[in-house]
């Protein structure tokens, strides 16, 4: 048999398809098979052909240094729901549940209840994952940062995801596949990690923390409860590429926390309410190119957080996002970015300074403006900038979260303002912007 061993002596052997472990689309679930398929000793498994569609009853967890072939549809299965009939504490693991049998150990959950609070049309809750149900009495692996009352309504649901990988490095995934997260079907909670946030193990196609050397390419994810594709947190050497995005609640592709980031041939669309790709505090060293984010309902490309740093990006297409582009960062280079139908926003929202965008297109879009600086941006360079088509202010420049804090620095050179319905420019006095061979003012 031809083996060989990974660089840390594991024995891998060659390759396999998942249909050797009994995988098949006819199987009502097929979670056992292709976690047993997953923990198999192969460097390289193939999952499924493009007619397949899998469906699982709990997220499949990657493991290290392998190469994952998915051609096949994957989905969750459809979520279900219990109240609790005992009171479940911030200190506490155990509560009882009028209908155990709809859960199963290693199911991940949310919990939440009526006081809980509301959040994009969802309960504010916890997620946990189950480690044990005896009787009617389930318990979960993870504190909370509340109680949760019977009297407050107080019940738990699956938002599980489809893929988990987390402290795992040396992972590459490609093929044609899709993961469905199956967000219609999922309990509708907006579960946090009490001590990471939006950094979360459930309501993801995948989620991805604590790696090294982790590859994507050519995946689909759709209808995720809280965002598509999810990496978050303590990740280094991070490769996507020919990704789609679709139809998701939050955010359709959110990196966090990552370094040494390349990212290529994006499509990200239809987040119902937040954005579209998101570098979202944390991400330093990054190239984005050739992405193109249609219909978000926030932003569609976001350079976003105090602590970003050292982004290259080029060949963006942002249409009908409520804000096309937004950056509040430092050291950031863009080019070639056309804006249609949505704002452009450059802010101080955390730190906004050094920037440089090199040919940038604002056209058919109406709004209160078309290009923003806002509060206490500084060191910005736009060349080659074209407005065109547009109603609303054409280039505005105001205070935001400091009052008195203004851009300071800023400078447009070449192009000009076309076509334009209601005022070109409204700058706020002592804001520092400067005009070179720039036409239509």
């Amino acid at each position: 048999m031809t083996y060989r061993t990974d660089i840390f002596g594991y024995v891998l052997l060659e390759g396999s398809n998942a249909s050797n472990y009994g995988v098949s689309s006819e199987n009502e679930d097929n979670y056992t098979e292709l976690q047993t398929a997953i923990d198999a000793g192969y460097r390289t498994l193939v999952i499924g052909d493009s007619e397949d569609e899998f469906v699982i009853s709990q997220p499949l967890v990657l493991k290290e240094g392998k190469t994952y072939v998915i051609n096949a549809k994957i989905k969750i299965k459809d979520g279900s729901e219990a109240l609790l009939t005992s009171d479940l504490f911030d200190d506490g693991y155990t509560f009882d549940v009028d209908h155990p049998e709809l859960f199963a150990v290693g199911d991940w959950i949310g919990i939440a209840d009526d006081a809980s609070g509301v959040f994009h049309g969802r309960q504010y809750g916890s997620e946990a994952k189950i480690t044990d149900i005896t009787d009617d009495t389930v318990t979960v692996d993870r504190l909370r940062d509340k109680d949760y009352l019977v009297s407050e309504n107080a019940f738990i649901g699956h938002i599980q995801n489809v893929i988990i990988a987390d402290t795992v490095d040396n992972i590459k995934i490609i093929g044609s596949g899709e993961l469905n997260q199956n967000k219609d079907n999922q309990s509708n909670i907006y579960a946090l990690n009490p001590t990471a946030g939006e950094s979360k193990y459930t309501s993801c196609g995948i989620s991805v923390t604590n790696v090294d050397n982790f590859q994507i390419d050519g995946l689909t994810s759709v209808n995720g409860l809280m965002h598509n594709f999810n990496f978050s947190n303590d990740i280094t050497n991070l490769k996507l590429k020919n990704l789609t995005a679709k139809d998701c609640v939050d955010k359709n592709i959110l990196i966090r926390g990552a370094v040494d980031v390349e990212v290529d041939n994006i499509l990200v669309e239809d987040s119902i309410y937040e954005d579209g790709i998101i570098f979202y505090s944390g991400c330093v060293n990054v190239t984005a190119r050739n992405i193109t984010a249609k219909n978000n309902t926030r932003n569609g490309f976001t350079w976003n957080g105090e602590s970003n740093d050292n982004l290259v990006a080029g060949n963006l297409y942002l249409e009908e996002n409520e804000t096309n582009l937004r950056i509040a960062c430092k050291n950031a280079t863009l080019a070639n970015v056309v804006s249609v139908d949505g704002l452009v926003t450059i802010s101080d929202q955390y730190v906004c300074h050094d920037i440089v965008i090199n040919n940038l297109t604002i056209r058919d879009t109406t709004g209160t403006y078309m290009l923003g600086f806002r509060g206490g941006v500084e060191d910005i360079v736009i060349n080659n900038l074209i407005i065109d088509g547009c109603n609303g202010v054409g280039i505005h420049a105001s205070e935001w979260v400091e009052e008195g804090e203004l851009p300071i620095n800023v400078v447009i050179n070449g192009k000009g303002i076309y076509n334009h319905t209601g005022a070109k420019t409204e700058i706020a006095e002592g804001s520092e912007i400067t005009f070179n061979d720039f036409e239509g003012l």
